[in-house]
Formats: C-alpha cells, sequence, structure tokens
C-alpha cells in the first residue's frame, strides 16, 4: 500500500513539474509577445524534446555519474545530449514539418537552435536539481533515521546495565541487615519493591515527570537508609519551585549508589548531603559523601558513573554540565541540565 502510494505520489509531482514547465515558458513570453495559443503549440511540440532530456539525464546518467560524484563526465554527457537533440529539433522544426504544414516559424535555424537549446539546458538543470536536492533530504532523513535508531539502542543497552547494577547493590544492603536487623530487613524489602516497581517500569520510557522522579529518589533514599545506624545519616534538601517538567528516568540514581556505597560509615558527621536546586529552565543536583582516603577506592571511572556520562552525551548532548571532585575527604558530584 506504503509503495502503491509511493508511486502514485511521484507520479503526480511529475505531472506538477510538466504542468510548471508549460506555464512558466508559455505565460511569461505570453505578456510579452501576445499570441498565447502559438507558445502553447510551440511548446508542446518542444515537450517531447523536453521530457526525452531530463529523463535520459535524471535515470541515465544521473545514477551513473553524478551520485558517485562524477561530475566532468555528467556535465559532459549532459551538454552533449541537449545539443543532440536541439540540432534534430532544429532540423525537423526547419526543414521537415514545414513542408508538411505541421510547423512554421519565421526563426532562422540557428536562432531556432540557439533558443531551444537554452529553452532545453535551462529545463534540464531545473529537474536535475530538484532530483539532486530531493536526494539529498532523502539520504539525510535516512541517516537522521539510523542515528536515532543507533542511539536508542544504546540507551536501552545502558539503562539495561543499570537494572542489575542496582540490583547487586540492594541486595548487598539487605543482606546486611538480615543478619543485623530482621524488622529493617523487612522494610527494606518493601521499600526495595516500591523502587523496584518504577526502576522495571520507568525505565522503558525516554521521559517521566520531574516529581516522580524525586519520588523515587525519596523511596531509594528511604532504602538505603535503613542500612545506616543513624536516621540523618543522609540529609536531603530541596531549593526552589518543583517545576511542571519531565526528565529522562534514573539520572541521578547512579550518583547516589555510587556514594551509599563509598561514604564513611563512620564519620560523625551527616555523610550523604543531596540537593536538588530547581529553576524555570533549569535542575542542579548536588550529591556530596565523606570518604576514609586511605581505604577510598571511589572513582569516576565505575561502571553507574561511565554509563550516566554517555546517558547524558546522548540525551542531553549540549544541555548538561558534570563534574566530579574530591576534596578534603569528600567526595562531590554536581549535575547541572538545562533547558529542560
Amino acid at each position: 500500500m506504503k509503495s502503491f502510494y509511493f508511486f502514485n505520489n511521484r507520479i503526480l509531482s511529475h505531472v506538477i513539474f510538466w504542468l510548471g514547465i508549460l506555464f512558466i515558458y508559455t505565460f511569461f513570453p505570453y505578456l510579452y509577445q501576445g499570441h498565447f495559443f502559438e507558445i502553447f503549440k510551440t511548446n508542446l511540440f518542444f515537450l517531447p524534446q523536453d521530457i526525452i532530456a531530463v529523463y535520459f539525464v535524471l535515470y541515465v546518467l544521473f545514477p551513473r555519474y553524478l551520485i558517485s560524484f562524477k561530475i566532468f563526465p555528467f556535465l559532459l554527457f549532459t551538454l552533449l545530449t541537449i545539443v543532440f537533440l536541439t540540432t534534430i529539433s532544429a532540423i525537423v522544426s526547419h526543414y521537415i514539418l514545414p513542408n508538411l504544414d505541421l510547423y512554421y516559424s519565421e526563426a532562422s535555424i540557428k536562432e531556432q537552435f540557439a533558443n531551444s537549446l537554452i529553452i532545453l539546458f535551462s529545463i534540464t538543470s531545473m529537474a536535475a536539481t530538484i532530483k539532486y536536492v530531493r536526494l539529498n533530504l532523502i539520504h539525510q532523513f535516512q541517516k537522521k533515521d539510523i542515528l536515532m535508531k543507533q542511539m536508542e539502542i544504546e540507551l536501552k543497552y545502558l539503562r539495561s546495565q543499570l537494572n542489575p547494577h542496582f540490583l547487586f547493590n540492594s541486595l548487598n544492603n539487605i543482606d546486611e541487615l538480615i543478619f543485623n536487623d530482621q524488622e529493617k530487613a523487612s522494610k527494606a524489602i518493601f521499600h526495595l519493591s516500591e523502587v523496584l516497581r518504577y526502576v522495571l517500569k520507568e525505565s522503558e520510557t525516554n521521559k517521566v515527570p520531574l516529581n516522580k522522579e524525586l519520588e523515587f529518589i525519596q523511596n531509594y533514599i528511604d532504602f538505603v537508609r535503613l542500612s545506616f545506624k543513624k536516621n540523618n545519616f543522609i540529609n536531603v534538601s530541596i531549593e526552589g519551585t518543583l517545576i511542571n517538567k519531565e526528565i529522562a528516568p534514573l539520572l541521578f540514581l547512579p550518583v547516589i549508589e555510587n556514594a551509599v556505597k563509598y561514604v564513611d560509615r563512620k564519620t560523625k558527621f551527616t555523610g550523604i548531603n543531596i540537593k536538588f536546586i530547581f529553576n524555570h529552565e533549569s535542575i542542579e543536583f548536588i550529591c556530596k559523601n565523606k570518604f576514609i582516603t586511605i581505604t577510598n577506592k571511589q572513582n569516576a571511572n565505575g561502571i553507574g558513573l561511565k554509563n550516566l556520562k554517555r546517558r547524558l552525551e546522548l540525551l542531553y548532548p549540549d544541555n548538561n554540565k558534570l563534574s566530579i571532585s574530591n576534596k578534603e575527604n569528600e567526595y562531590i558530584v554536581k549535575l547541572k541540565i538545562f533547558e529542560l
């Protein structure tokens, strides 16, 4: 059905092109010379020559030479084709048709040849330009479509990496709680089920409402809080008004997971500080965690953070700013996303 539609659409575009050519080369000369029907009849007479030249160039010379960027042979054979057809047309129209009372022109054969050559060259150039632009646009759309599909496949792969990585870390947390505090372990399983429901459902979508993503972050923090002795070991703060925007799901999770995994659990201070700053057109996310210098293995090359960097390159290529630093036994990740 699609090929049938395309075929008919293609025929229609060709019909419109030739009607347009007839209109241009009839109407504008008529404005200066008059004799509309005489001009129209002359154009109809030369139309077969134009059609032969155009379709020979478009469907023989064009694919053979121009698509492979052989410009000189294309131009040479195009010019030879136009000259040959114009010569035949001039001879027939000047010497043969007047004797048959089918066509007559007061112009000399040289004038007929020159006029016909200029017109045929302009029509052929116009048709070749339209075809070249059309093929170029189709190529660009196809290239863009391929890149989009490749990006989608890579994003799915990156999201699929998040799930086992997240589950592995979560099960480790629950494993510790089972031996130390079974009541907390039971709560942790409940929170984990809520978190997993979101991860499995929303990780397949491209965008989620910002408030849902923050609700997920809060559920995850409630879950990991259970593995710390102090309830205020993780501090979350929000500045600004929550904007009614959408964001790619699970962007902040790898950073928070990383902080939970490598935080100094013996620190007397707040171990993890998380801050969200909302502006009208941007979100800033800051995550800081204390770590022990001697035993610290925390770095920016873990699976989660490498995954995050690549997702940002694909989803927000020119609209993000990610910085990672170590300062005075504190690991700091700052992420800002612009123009949501």
